[in-house]
């Protein structure tokens, strides 16, 4: 158990950290229109000169920044179950069951509202499948994606609303 303990404190300390890192550039390439390639040679992309590149590489920023947050927040889960059992709180089995589920819920709605605003829809799996589907290249996998994650936070607002009765 000790082992799960100080892997959800590193998780949480360094999803942090890793957004923290991609972050700050992603920030300032959104407001100059300039980024900065990783590696050796730290390359600039240019808005103005390729914007392809750079909204690729700006969307790879950004993704990069929500699975570290994601990561933190898997650990500071982790962490609240941990709490809850020194405190003397049942079900601590339960509560990671809901946590995930509810966690799963908001991922499914973030990309939701993600897609829709941004004409590029992503979902769970995508990682398996084509990673995101766009609105204009690939319209069919678009709304399959948009239906799925639909489905998902419908199913928890479900359970969310027998909860509550």
């Amino acid at each position: 158990m000790a082992w799960l303990l100080f892997g959800s404190i590193g998780a949480l300390l360094g999803g942090l950290f890793l957004a923290c890192k991609d972050l700050f550039p992603y920030v300032a390439a959104r407001r100059s229109g300039v980024i900065v390639r990783k590696g050796a040679r730290g390359q600039r992309i240019r808005r103005d000169e390729d914007p392809e590149g750079f909204a690729r590489l700006l969307a790879n920023r950004s993704r990069a920044v929500a699975l570290a947050l994601g990561l933190s927040l898997a650990g500071a889960a982790v962490l609240g179950l941990f709490a809850l059992s020194i405190f003397g709180f049942s079900g601590p089995l339960a509560l990671l069951i809901l946590a995930l589920y509810a966690g799963f819920a908001l991922f499914a709605a973030f990309c939701l509202i993600r897609g829709f605003t941004t004409g590029r829809m992503f979902a769970f799996w995508g990682f398996s499948f084509f990673g995101e589907a766009t609105l204009k290249q690939n319209a069919i996998w678009f709304w399959v994606y948009a239906l799925a994650n639909l489905l998902i936070v419908l199913s928890a607002l479900s359970t969310l609303l027998l909860m509550v009765r």
